[in-house]
């Protein structure tokens, strides 16, 4: 199944040639239907696994214990995705997709289905990106979903903005709206987490 979804995302990646949208749209849905089809199937293979071996298989690290590989697993098909769909050419279909999912129109109403969405458009830096990376954080409340979209700022924080820029305001701004959620902080210490981000954000680009 896995081979199959790479297979179809870079046939729609590279499908710039095709003029039909709705055909475009169609694919990508497809694609988020088997791939959260994917994650459930991979998770139940990974518990039958331990079962019968009491460890998990030989490729995963060995710090991984279950509780932690199964939680993470939709956040590495995210980044598996963005290997074969982040690409521009894809902006209208992403954007559309995010869209209707804010519609509450999504395949399986969950806040992972949308974080694929949010965060390969993300990926690819489409069109006012940010505005839908905080529209997001700001409607988020699985605790799973909210860590993983919290590793992908700080990299977006470390890797896309230089100290005092404003994109790396614009991501540290994003993330103290999410710290304050997970953290369950009252709103009106905002500024001083986002103070408190600055300075951490300044020390480890230092360290680095």
């Amino acid at each position: 199944m896995e081979v199959l979804l790479v297979i179809m995302a870079n046939i729609l990646r590279n499908s710039e040639g095709v003029e039909d949208l709705s055909l475009k749209k169609q694919i990508y849905s497809d694609i988020l239907q088997n791939t959260m089809t994917f994650i459930l199937l991979y998770q139940f293979v990974m518990v039958e696994y331990y079962g019968r071996h009491d460890t998990l298989p030989p490729h995963i690290p060995k710090d991984y214990n279950l509780k932690v590989f199964l939680r993470n697993i939709p956040f590495h098909v995210q980044m598996g995705m963005s290997e074969h769909l982040a690409t521009l050419k894809l902006s209208n279909v992403v954007l559309a997709k995010i869209n209707s999912d804010n519609l509450g129109k999504s395949l399986t109403g969950s806040e992972i289905e949308r974080f694929l969405s949010v965060f390969l458009y993300a990926d690819f830096q489409g069109d006012d990106y940010p505005k839908h990376l905080r529209k997001f954080v700001k409607s988020v409340k699985n605790n799973a979903v909210m860590d993983y979209s919290l590793f992908k700022l700080w990299n977006y924080t470390y890797t896309r903005g230089k100290s005092g820029s404003t994109n790396e305001e614009i991501f540290l701004d994003i993330i103290s709206l999410l710290k304050i959620k997970t953290e369950s902080l009252p709103k009106r210490m905002r500024d001083s987490v986002l103070r408190a981000l600055r300075d951490q954000s300044k020390g480890k680009k230092l360290t680095d």
